[in-house]
């Protein structure tokens, strides 16, 4: 759901994004999906993958930053998603103490 939050403050956008339009009857908040897998041939496969708890939010996460964002289900598929972006020849500048994975995998660059 695309919504303009420019000009809202902060906690206004907080409590705004990633909500779905009201609805007479409807939560007002986002549920919390625990689904780990979906029936087939829908918007989402599978929990990993995205779930609508996640797209709630990422909408929030992206008005808040005023860009879009994404959220993974774990670290390694974070930094394996940034990885993927860098081009040959690329500067990666990454903490000394970083997660001790993170620092195996730049290292084998």
């Amino acid at each position: 759901m695309d919504v303009d939050h420019e000009g809202l403050a902060p906690a206004s956008i907080l409590v705004a994004a990633g909500r779905q339009p009201r609805v007479p009857g409807a939560g007002l908040n986002a549920p919390l999906e625990l689904s780990s897998t979906y029936i087939a041939d829908g918007p989402v496969n599978y929990a990993r993958a995205g779930n609508p708890t996640w797209s709630a939010f990422e909408e929030a996460l992206g008005a808040l930053e005023g860009g879009s964002a994404l959220v993974f289900a774990s670290g390694m598929a974070a930094i394996a998603a940034a990885l993927s972006l860098a081009s040959e020849g690329s500067v990666i500048v990454a903490p000394i103490h970083a997660y001790s994975g993170t620092g195996l995998i730049l290292e084998s660059l």
